[in-house]
């Protein structure tokens, strides 16, 4: 039985609350999160650049953006009573610092991931495999008329500290000292590199794109770098979203917009190819005032099942948002299909916050 106290609400308030002071794993926006994953042909929020880096150019980006974001996943095996801190399972931080103009975006990351979770040999806490992961990501975009398009080159490495112990009872201090204070080392992937270009057709409306994260890769032994048309081809996904007009025809502010996405991801991928889905309702108050809700679906489409198609073992996502002049909110509550089959699920629920601030 799952048990939720007020100790417990406490606790998990204070891991997500802590990641605001530092970054975790790449999260590129909740709203897409919570909308399946799909939304590679919107750009009508301050995070679209870092999905389809074609949409900078049709956004007016803020001059510096800081993101903050922070995740904690729910594991039914580690929900027992027996359990010494289950409000604690794999939590994730991340900050994220953006400098942007109209053709080009920078972004510089810091993230800190704990996985590996175990409970320790006296049954009183955690042990976990810590992570500081740094990116940095230059994006440059052109277009005209309703064509844009775009191209980004990620370069990142990884620190990790291995066997962090957390006690129950100083869980908050222990967390923060462990992961935030402590010396990290270098791990056997101390270099990460990615590339992809995006392309976007927006019309009122309506919006297409199509957008791939492996345009360059990079053999890390000899440090050649190379165009791949295998990987390119297979992280290849395409995208179609609709979206009613902000504002109408005297140029007056619609109270509701709705949005919805169509993503197929990976397309040539016959492992990972998935389709992915979502909606959302914004409801505006005044220009920069306003609250969303978004729902959503993904699902993976592995062969030999046909791409188009739904077989009801994927994820769905709920999420709400708002804008409050520069701030941002952004909330998610991910969960596995497979929690409410009659077996027992091994997958994982996951529960994000975001805020994001222009200045």
């Amino acid at each position: 039985m799952i048990r939720f106290t007020f100790k417990s609400l406490i606790i998990i308030s204070s891991f997500l609350i802590a990641g605001f002071t530092a970054g975790g794993s790449d999260s590129s926006s909740l709203r897409y999160t919570a909308m399946g994953g799909a939304g590679i042909a919107l750009y009508d929020s301050p995070h679209a650049f870092k999905i389809n880096p074609a949409s900078l150019f049709v956004q007016e980006p803020a001059l510096f953006s800081v993101d903050m974001t922070g995740s904690e996943s729910i594991v039914p095996s580690s929900l027992g009573e027996d359990d010494p801190l289950w409000s604690m399972q794999n939590p994730s931080t991340l900050l994220e610092f953006v400098f942007s103009t109209r053709y080009s975006a920078l972004c510089v990351g810091f993230g800190f991931d704990l996985t590996d979770r175990e409970v320790n040999s006296t049954g009183d806490g955690l042990i976990f495999d810590a992570y500081n992961n740094s990116h940095i990501q230059f994006n440059v975009a052109y277009g005209f008329g309703s064509f844009s398009f775009g191209m980004y080159a990620r370069g990142g490495s990884q620190m990790q500290r291995l066997g962090i112990e957390i006690d129950a009872s100083t869980a908050l201090v222990d967390y923060i000292s462990q992961v935030y204070l402590n010396r990290y080392y270098p791990s056997n992937e101390d270099q990460q590199f990615s590339s992809g270009i995006g392309i976007l057709v927006a019309y009122p409306y309506i919006s297409l794109a199509v957008l791939t994260d492996s345009f360059f890769v990079v053999d890390y032994d000899t440090n050649e770098v190379s165009i791949d048309i295998v990987d390119l081809l297979e992280d290849t996904s395409v995208g179609l979203a609709f979206s009613t007009n902000a504002y109408d025809e005297d140029n007056n502010l619609n109270p509701v917009v709705f949005t919805s996405a169509f993503d197929i991801c990976d397309i040539a991928d016959e492992t990972y190819r998935s389709i992915r889905f979502g909606l959302e309702v914004k409801f505006q108050f005044l220009k920069d005032l306003n609250i969303a809700l978004q729902t959503g679906y993904r699902e993976t489409r592995a062969t030999p099942l046909s791409l188009i198609g739904i077989e009801g073992d994927g994820d769905a996502s709920v999420g709400i948002s708002s804008q409050i002049n520069n701030l941002f909110f952004n909330s998610v509550f991910v969960l596995p299909l497979s929690w409410l089959s009659s077996g027992e699920s091994t997958d994982s629920a996951a529960i994000e916050l975001s805020l994001h601030y222009n200045l």
